[in-house]
């Protein structure tokens, strides 16, 4: 049986999201690609109290964010698709200019090219005019807006079970089932 293959990228402020779907996708068999971009690689201790080792070896493959000649640069390589989490407001608005100066960038046209899902979790608030814009731009063109908020009509009782609720709506938009909480009405 063929593994499945979800591509994702740690882009913003939020590191501690990003850390939790790769530890998620691990658990679940699902094989992931990882990219960190420039900014990520600053925070990575700060936020989550790891070294940038400890993160990339989360993941099955790892590749640089300026090297676009790695797999996930190409349509032809088959995954099911990417998510971006966290994802900073200033990728955001790159990628709905269509700017891909970087492997992230790249990898995200690639998905929406090829019909493939995309999840971007903002995780930084408020929200100017323009990055709303920016983000109803992403969604016509395909993408799935996931922000980083949980679901506050359950009962979150701490930051780890708020950020397995946000990671395990990620999961659902790729059909992967999980324990990481439980929908309304289940008990």
């Amino acid at each position: 049986m063929v593994r499945m293959k979800i591509v994702v990228a740690l882009a913003g402020k939020g590191l501690l999201i990003g850390v939790r779907l790769l530890k998620a996708l691990k658990k679940l068999g699902v094989e992931s690609h990882l990219v960190l971009d420039e900014y990520s690689d600053e925070e990575i201790f700060a936020e989550t109290g790891l070294k940038r080792s400890d993160v990339l070896s989360l993941a099955d493959h790892s590749y640089d964010n300026r090297d676009f000649t790695a797999r996930i640069a190409s349509g032809s390589y088959k995954v099911e698709g990417m998510i971006i989490a966290p994802c900073s407001l200033k990728r955001v608005a790159d990628l709905a200019q269509g700017y891909a100066a970087d492997l992230i960038g790249r990898a995200a046209d690639v998905t929406l090219k090829e019909g493939r899902t995309l999840v971007i979790t903002p995780t930084e608030t408020p929200l100017s005019e323009d990055d709303i814009r920016n983000l109803i731009v992403l969604a016509e063109a395909g993408a799935t807006i996931l922000p980083a908020t949980p679901l506050f009509y359950t009962g979150v009782e701490g930051l780890e079970e708020a950020i397995d609720q946000i990671v395990g709506r990620m999961l659902d938009r790729f059909k992967i089932p999980h324990n990481l909480y439980k929908p309304w009405g289940m008990s």
